[in-house]
C-alpha cells in the first residue's frame, strides 16, 4: 500500500482515495473469524462414504451391463423354424410337432444348429432350453450339423430303437415304417444308448461310423446339397457311406440318381427315366433303390406311361408296403385307375388307403377325388 501511496497518480482523486484507505484498521471480529474456521475443519475431517456410495453403485450397474453384453448365454432360441422346399416358412415351438412336408424342408435351430428332414418326416420337438434340447423322431430321416454345446445341456434325438446324445456334429438319424431306427455319423461323435439295453453303457460311434453297425440308410445327393457345405464340416457322400457301398460305386450311384433328378427338373422325364434304369440295373442292391424306384415311377407318370407305371406301384408297394412314400403311390395308382376305367371302381378303393397316412400337397388333391367319387356314386344311385 505504502508503494501505491508513493508512486505517481495521473487522478488526484484516486490518489487521496487510496491514502484514506490506507490510514483505516480493518478488524475482523475475532467470533466470526473462529466460525469460519470451525465449518473449514468439519467439511475437512467429514467422511467421504457418502460421495463413494453413489460412485459405487454406478460401478455396480456399468459391469453388470457390460456382463451381460459380453458373456456368451447359454440360452437358444425357444423354436425352430422349418422353410418348405418352396420357401414358405413355420415356427414350432417345444410340443410341436415339425409339418410332415412332401418334399425335403430345412429347419433352422438358430444357434444349435440346422437340420434337413426327409419327405413325409414325422417328428416332434419336445424341449428346446438352456438345458438342452430334444427331438423325438417317430418315422422319416433328419440329415443335422449339431454345433458345439456344452455336456450338460446336449442335443438329444430319441427314436423308437435309441436315444442318441450329441455335443456337436454331423449326423443323420432314420426311422423306417416298421419301427427300425439307424444312425450314421458323418463328423465327431455321438453316445447312442439302445432301448432294452439298461445294463450296456453308451455306445460311442465316431465319425464313418453307424448304429446298427451292419444298416445301409445313407443321406441322398439332395439332402446335403441341402444341408449345404458349410454345415457339414468338410463331409460328403463317403463319410456316410455304409462298408459294402464305400468308394467309386456309392459315387456312381449318388451320380446317376442325382443326373436322373436334374433331368426331370429340367422337364426331360425320356432322359431321367434312362438314367434311373441303368441305374437299377447297375446297383439292384444299391443304398438308393428305393429312391430310384419312387422316381422311376414318377418319370413314368410325367411320359403318361401308364401301363408300366401301375406295374412299378405294385413291385414299389410290394417290396415297401408301409414305405414313406407308400401313401402317395396309392393315391397315383387310383389316378391311374380312374383314368384307364373312366369311373371311380377300382380308384376309390386305393384313394382311402392313400389318405390313412395323408401328406400334402397331394392329401388335398386325393380328398378332393374321393369326394367326387362319392358324388358320383349318389348320383348314380339317384337316376337308377
Amino acid at each position: 500500500m505504502n508503494r501505491l501511496v508513493s508512486g505517481d497518480w495521473p487522478d488526484e482523486n484516486a490518489r487521496r482515495l487510496v491514502e484514506i484507505a490506507a490510514r483505516q484498521e480493518l478488524l475482523v471480529p475475532s467470533q466470526a473469524s473462529a466460525r469460519v474456521w470451525q465449518r473449514l475443519e468439519a467439511r475437512r475431517r467429514k467422511p467421504r462414504w457418502k460421495l463413494a456410495w453413489p460412485m459405487f453403485l454406478a460401478g455396480a450397474v456399468c459391469a453388470s451391463l457390460a456382463l451381460l453384453l459380453l458373456v456368451p448365454r447359454d440360452r437358444p432360441d425357444a423354436s425352430a423354424l422349418v422353410i418348405a422346399s418352396d420357401g414358405v416358412t413355420r415356427a414350432v415351438r417345444p410340443g410341436q410337432a415339425l409339418p410332415p412336408l412332401p418334399d425335403l424342408s430345412l429347419v433352422d435351430l438358430h444357434a444349435a444348429g440346422r437340420m434337413v428332414a426327409g419327405p413325409g418326416t414325422a417328428a416332434t420337438l419336445t424341449r428346446f432350453d438352456a438345458s438342452g434340447i430334444e427331438l423325438r423322431l417317430e418315422r422319416g430321416s433328419l440329415l443335422a450339423h449339431v454345433t458345439p454345446r456344452p455336456h450338460r445341456a446336449p442335443f438329444l434325438f430319441v427314436t423308437p430303437r435309441f436315444t442318441a446324445k450329441v455335443v456337436g456334429t454331423v449326423l443323420r438319424v432314420v426311422v423306417h415304417a416298421d419301427g427300425s431306427a439307424s444312425l450314421a455319423v458323418g463328423h465327431g461323435a455321438v453316445e447312442v444308448d439302445p432301448v432294452g439295453w439298461p445294463a450296456v453303457p453308451a455306445i460311442v460311434v465316431r465319425s464313418g461310423e453307424r448304429w446298427p453297425r451292419d444298416s445301409v440308410d445313407a443321406p441322398l445327393p439332395s439332402e446335403l446339397e441341402r444341408l449345404g457345405a458349410t454345415d457339414l464340416e468338410g463331409v460328403d457322400a463317403r463319410a456316410f457311406a455304409p462298408p459294402a457301398q464305400a468308394g467309386s460305386d456309392l459315387r456312381d450311384e449318388s451320380t446317376l440318381y442325382e443326373a436322373g433328378f436334374q433331368a426331370l427338373r429340367d422337364r426331360d422325364p425320356r432322359r431321367a427315366l434312362r438314367l434311373w434304369d441303368e441305374e437299377r440295373a447297375r446297383f439292384p442292391r444299391g443304398v438308393l433303390r428305393r429312391e430310384v424306384h419312387a422316381s422311376i415311377i414318377d418319370a413314368l407318370v410325367a411320359l403318361h406311361d401308364s401301363s408300366r407305371a401301375r406295374r412299378e406301384i405294385a413291385d414299389y408297394l410290394k417290396d415297401d408296403p408301409n414305405g414313406l412314400r407308400a401313401p402317395e403311390m396309392h393315391f397315383v395308382r387310383a389316378t391311374l385307375w380312374r383314368e384307364a376305367d373312366g369311373d371311380c371302381r377300382r380308384a376309390l378303393p386305393e384313394l382311402d388307403r392313400a389318405l390313412l397316412r395323408p401328406s400334402e400337397p397331394w392329401a388335398a388333391r386325393a380328398r378332393a377325388a374321393r369326394a367326387a367319387c362319392h358324388a358320383g356314386s349318389r348320383s348314380r344311385l339317384r337316376t337308377r
